[in-house]
């Protein structure tokens, strides 16, 4: 759905990742409209789940939406999400709004900025939210190589939720139009956690 298109920066396994508590923006029974112009573009999605196949429930499932615009070296986004999730272990319903923003007037380097907050509603507990700052880069040279990283930081409302910080750094090399290989690596300050290490194509 719409929300499939939220996230910055270039990483291939380490990137940002709290948006909607391990819900996926996708499924059997969903509607996808895009519109886009050049300069103004927006777009919506919505799910249901009447055959009762997923954590949505019968009587759940997700709306979300986005707006846009590029101005000038700037691409800005809003996003827009509520889900309700009836047959997830933990029953719930959450909102997501989330602000982009990506600049691209230096040759071969992209700069982006985020903001997100999620407010969590569990049906059987209380309510929460989180607040989400990230900031990435990417550098493309002239040889074929790139470098990409981020950084993000997290802070939960609930007492019970550790905030964190996490960040990304990969370089990559393009064999072909649209095929990268890449090395990653990626840590956040969580405890019982370790540096993440990644290759790939």
């Amino acid at each position: 759905t719409a929300l499939d298109d939220a996230g910055i920066g270039s990483d291939h396994i380490f990137g940002v990742s709290s948006f909607f508590d391990n819900a996926d923006v996708g499924g059997d029974e969903a509607v996808r409209y895009d519109y886009d112009q050049g300069m103004f573009y927006a777009g919506f999605g919505v799910i249901q789940d009447k055959y009762d196949s997923d954590d949505y429930g019968k009587d759940g499932g997700l709306f979300d939406a986005k707006v846009g615009v590029r101005v000038a070296d700037f691409d800005i986004t809003a996003f827009y999400g509520t889900i309700e999730l009836n047959n997830a272990v933990a029953p719930r319903d959450e909102n997501l709004l989330a602000l982009e923003v990506r600049y691209a007037g230096v040759e071969n380097l992209n700069l982006e900025a985020a903001y997100y907050n999620t407010e969590k509603d569990v049906k059987a507990g209380s309510k929460s939210d989180s607040d989400t700052f990230a900031i990435a880069a990417d550098y493309s040279f002239t040889n074929g190589f790139s470098v990409a990283g981020g950084v993000s930081n997290t802070d939960h409302s609930a007492a019970a939720a550790e905030d964190y910080t996490q960040w990304f750094a990969n370089v990559g090399y393009g064999l072909a139009p649209n095929t990268t290989v890449y090395a990653e690596i990626g840590d956040n300050d969580l405890k019982d956690t370790d540096m993440g290490y990644g290759v790939g194509i």
